[in-house]
């Protein structure tokens, strides 16, 4: 199964060989930004019961893409409840893997309180088919990830399916694809990581 994360996987691949071949420096930015973590967080309203499959498929998108997912905690917290009882094998393919930390360090600069920013954000939902027992929701998402290892933010863009089934009052996640794309033209060269940080020094995150 494809995940966001390996989209962005790919996509942080290719922005390092590009920073290499421009002879940019992946460190330098390091020791201009402020010691303060950039990182957003789910916001709390994330955390509010929904009830329309749309905003569950979005609110999933983003949960379960969390870069904290490498934390028990927060992925206990996370799946407990959102997974229909024979999805229990979906959980391993949303904790981020070696080839994610190794691109990025972000779980190590994280950890040593130095700033990164992660973010996942669902922009559009469309309801594939729904009838009263089971929905299929395409989201269209971006995975934003940004540390001293790349020098720059990184997008990765992808389009996840999740197959929901109602139990109750509640749908919960019985399958998930993604695939790349669509990619839009950015009409912008990339900053380096040393502007996002100063910019975002001290915030939190907003939206979904």
């Amino acid at each position: 199964m494809t995940t966001p994360r390996r989209v962005l996987v790919a996509a942080l691949f290719a922005a390092a060989t590009f920073s290499a071949v421009a002879g940019c420096s992946t460190h330098g930015a390091t020791g201009s930004t402020p010691r303060t973590s950039a990182s957003p967080a789910v916001v709390a309203a994330s955390l509010r019961p929904k009830t329309d499959p749309a905003s569950v498929a979005a609110d999933l998108v983003v949960r379960l893409n969390d870069p904290r997912m490498t934390d028990a905690r927060y992925r206990a917290t996370t799946i407990n409840g959102v997974l229909a009882p024979n999805a229990a094998g979906l959980i391993a393919r949303f904790v981020p893997g070696p080839a994610f930390e190794a691109a990025t360090h972000l779980d190590a600069d994280r950890n040593a309180g130095r700033p990164t920013i992660g973010q996942v954000v669902a922009l559009h939902t469309t309801v594939v088919s729904q009838d009263a027992t089971q929905a299929v929701v395409a989201v269209w998402a971006v995975s934003l990830v940004g540390t001293a290892q790349l020098g720059q933010v990184v997008a990765g863009w992808s389009t996840d399916t999740l197959t929901l089934d109602r139990n109750g009052a509640r749908w919960q996640l019985v399958d998930y694809t993604s695939t790349p794309g669509p990619t839009p033209q950015t009409a912008q060269p990339p900053d380096p990581i040393a502007t996002a940080f100063t910019l975002l020094a001290g915030s939190t995150g907003a939206g979904r």
